[in-house]
């Protein structure tokens, strides 16, 4: 009886922690809450009818990839679509039955290699058709990619055969699902750990669920309050701390990991612990093995030791150092053959070798001493009353030597990590003060934790037998201080503090990576190797796959001062969205190249927002307001009735110099009687970003001016983003204004009205520097400006964006933006030179 309130008081607990996953939109992208859900059901329902839990789990899989992959949600509609479930159910029938046959090992390892080499082709072939099965190699590669190797590894030394059952469930592990990047579960673990939906058990991984989702709210609290856009870096202490806190949010891996490993333990499985304070280390070999232990002991026993025993006759000594430091090179390869299957890409950069060869040089190092220490066979001296102090000093430097490496790691490229470092150069009295401050902040925790671990079986065994009720308690205790105190803060209107508390309680992204994003989409850098990024988590997102299918399947280099291009007759759907460009290479309808009489034309230079990038066509605001022009509004100029034509030019990507080009080269062909060129918000970074991509892809620049700026400003093709901006500088501003006045001066050549239409984007927040550059512009031009700048005012921004990591307006966003540039254009009639009355 005793035994079953326990167990009804941990599945509360679960709820109640469901409840939070669910209201704080814990790993939301990934559909945790769907998973979390599914895998406490089962284990509740094992419990109610007495089943043996590891019994349910293959119907547990069932279910979760039916969830995933067999059901649509959209627009509070239920969508069945069996193909892409029974598709990947196959391939899993396929595989498990290939690993769990009487085939011999060879044979097993051949036929399950080429397998894969068929499902990564899926990324590699540029097929429109073959691209749209991307989801395949991804679900297909992160449960595999690494089990099938613990599985056949362990199949040569097997004594006797493990059940079906047991085998069955080591590679049907629901909560991957939700957890691409999930741990590498050692087999022979996995099958003897199996105890069944016992008390104990529902309290280890309830345990596990909860401590995952408390890094996890940490982690945000450090993505949003204390990592600040490089750009914004002024002190000292400020390099400091960006580098010590882009370490600490490797917090989301740990939390993503606990609750993946809490799941698989409320199944019955009673795994181990794979992560032990790692931020309390005293030293590189401690920090590697308390860092993903199941990462650990996967390379120590596939790669350290067949390494080790076969160059050991070279020396002890000098095999321990060699192999392990071989085994960090290993690693490396690993993590991006992991990310091979999860991003389709396969980055292998001078920053990632510099950080796997560091650590693994550290820990060598470390390892070969800590060995030599033990075989002096010298008498133990008594461990001094301070030495939790010391320890915490040597957790201390780890710290920040993995802060270091790290920040290597994980920065665009090795310029822009530069960037960062030479910021720290004068340091006075203030900034001396701050370190220290930080230095003994840390300290203190260190060496509570340390003291802890010290006495926690002698004088602190009273703390440590009330430890799992604390836990609990505290746990309950945090996570409803926050979401009443939220809930507070919005009954009392305080808008400040709800604003502040927000970005913890939802998903979404900091100003830093917002910033990222924006410049990607532009620059093919959306992609990045930061397992941590909160970027990585949305970049499955659809509207962001979207965003790269259009791109890649639609346009073309031009390697010139247009970069690219869109390609002439192509019709693309990705899932629900048509994308169609003309026989003129315009995302638009086909307009006659020779005018109608009866018709006045309008050419639209600009770029995604104006393009319609991710709605329907005709569903972008341009061809909204060339309908309602038509449909509802006579146009006549000097009694002549006439017809309206909004001829769009934009092309994704495209910033005031290509749209300058553009109407120097193409558009004016079409004899236009008026041109709308559009401006955004972050003019200069956009400028930037072009000038990168100019660079980087090696485009023929036969342009006098732009030539010149390149020349001046030494910008080369191994420049990123970020040293551009500083070479360049205000030198940003010109070249804007070069071309404002090149489209200026051949509006005029060719008689046409030229009119410029400010448009913010959806989440920029800059947005009055923006405004005065664009009336600075109308006034030294003469050029007639319309400005929307309040086109989003009391609009929540995540309604009118196609998604978290991709900025473009919606369709509702697409509506507003039609509404008020009509209203306008009704209201500035006179910059057109043309007259509308209403039908």
């Amino acid at each position: 009886m005793k035994e079953n309130l326990k167990k009804i008081f941990y599945y509360l607990f679960l709820l109640f922690v469901g409840f939070i996953i669910y209201k704080f939109q814990i790993e939301k992208s990934f559909n945790l809450v769907t998973i979390y859900l599914l895998c406490v059901s089962f284990s509740f329902v094992s419990f109610i009818f007495k089943i043996e839990s590891k019994k349910v789990l293959p119907l547990l899989f069932l279910s979760g990839l039916f969830m995933m992959y067999g059901l649509k949600f959209k627009d509070g509609e239920t969508i069945l679509q069996l193909k892409p479930f029974l598709l990947l159910l196959t391939i899993f029938v396929l595989i498990i039955g290939i690993l769990l046959s009487k085939l011999s090992l060879s044979f097993k390892k051949i036929v399950l290699i080429l397998l894969m080499i068929a499902l990564a082709s899926i990324y590699i072939v540029k097929s429109q058709s073959v691209y749209l099965y991307k989801f395949v190699p991804y679900v297909i590669g992160t449960f595999f990619m690494f089990r099938a190797v613990s599985f056949l590894h362990e199949l040569k030394f097997l004594k006797k055969e493990n059940s079906f059952l047991d085998n069955l469930n080591y590679f049907l592990l629901t909560p991957n699902f939700s957890m691409p990047i999930f741990p590498i579960i050692d087999y022979k673990t996995f099958i003897s750990s199996y105890e069944g939906t016992t008390a104990r058990i529902l309290e280890r991984g309830s345990l596990f669920i909860a401590r995952g989702v408390f890094q996890l709210l940490m982690y945000r609290f450090i993505y949003h309050k204390v990592i600040i856009p490089i750009d914004e870096i002024h002190y000292s202490s400020q390099v400091i701390v960006f580098l010590v806190a882009n370490f600490l949010i490797v917090l989301r891996v740990i939390g993503a990991f606990h609750i993946a490993i809490g799941l698989v333990i409320l199944s019955g499985y009673n795994l181990p612990d794979l992560f032990n304070n790692i931020f309390f280390s005293t030293g590189f070999s401690n920090l590697w093995r308390r860092t993903n232990m199941y990462w650990k002991n996967f390379i120590v026993k596939i790669f350290y030791y067949p390494i080790y025993f076969k160059i050991k006759k070279i020396g002890i000594y000098s095999g321990l150092f060699i192999a392990t430091f071989i085994c960090f090179f290993i690693t490396w390869f690993l993590h991006t053959y992991q990310w091979f299957w999860i991003k389709s890409s396969f980055p292998i950069d001078l920053k990632d070798a510099i950080f796997w060869g560091s650590f693994g040089l550290l820990v060598a190092v470390n390892t070969l001493i800590q060995q030599k220490e033990l075989d002096k066979n010298t008498p133990k001296k008594p461990i001094p009353w301070y030495d939790f102090l010391i320890q915490s000093f040597y957790g201390l430097m780890v710290l920040m030597v993995m802060s270091v490496l790290w920040s290597i790691w994980t920065t665009s490229s090795l310029e822009a990590w530069w960037a960062i470092i030479s910021r720290v150069q004068h340091i006075n009295l203030h900034e001396i003060l701050m370190l220290i401050v930080y230095a003994v902040g840390y300290i203190i925790l260190a060496s509570s934790y340390h003291l802890y671990q010290k006495y926690q079986d002698t004088k602190l065994n009273f703390l440590k037998k009330r430890m799992i009720a604390l836990s609990y308690t505290l746990f309950i205790i945090f996570v409803l201080a926050i979401f009443l105190s939220i809930n507070i803060a919005s009954y009392n209107h305080n808008v400040f503090f709800h604003l502040r508390m927000m970005p913890i309680i939802t998903e979404r992204l900091n100003r830093a990576d917002m910033q990222n994003i924006d410049n990607g989409y532009y620059s093919n850098l959306i992609s990045t190797n930061d397992y941590c990024s909160q970027v990585w988590t949305n970049d499955n997102d659809i509207t962001k796959n979207r965003t790269q299918y259009i791109t890649k399947y639609a346009t073309r280099p031009t390697h010139d001062i247009y970069v690219c291009e869109d390609i002439p007759n192509t019709k693309l759907q990705y899932k629900e969205v048509l994308f169609s460009v003309n026989q003129d290479g315009m995302h638009d309808k086909v307009y006659s190249k020779v005018k109608p009489d009866s018709c006045y034309r309008i050419i639209v230079l600009g770029g995604s927002y104006e393009g319609g990038n991710g709605v329907n066509d005709g569903e972008d605001f341009i061809s909204l307001v060339e309908n309602e022009l038509n449909q509802n509004y006579v146009a006549h100029i000097n009694g002549a009735y006439t017809h309206i034509e909004l001829i769009n030019f934009s092309v994704n990507g495209y910033m005031l110099y290509q749209r300058y080009y553009q109407y120097k080269e193409k558009a004016r062909l079409w004899h236009p009687d008026a041109v709308m060129f559009f401006t955004h918000t972050d003019y200069q970074d956009r400028i930037i970003n072009y000038l990168f991509r100019l660079l980087s892809q090696e485009c023929v620049v036969k342009d006098s001016y732009l030539k010149k700026v390149i020349e001046t400003k030494k910008l080369n093709k191994k420049d990123d983003q970020l040293t551009i901006k500083k070479k360049i500088g205000f030198e940003a501003d010109s070249i804007n204004v070069r071309a404002i006045e090149g489209i200026s001066a051949i509006a005029k050549e060719d008689s046409a009205n030229l009119v410029m239409v400010f448009l913010p984007a959806v989440r920029d927040q800059l947005l009055a520097r923006d405004i005065n550059f664009a009336k600075q512009m109308s006034q030294r031009f003469s050029i007639p400006e319309i400005s929307l700048e309040d086109v989003f005012i009391n609009q929540k921004p995540r309604e009118l964006s196609l998604s978290d990591v991709d900025f473009h307006p919606n369709k509702k966003a697409n509506d507003l933006i039609a509404n008020k540039l009509l209203e306008n254009i009704i209201l500035h009639q006179d910059y057109f030179n043309i007259k509308f009355t209403k039908k």
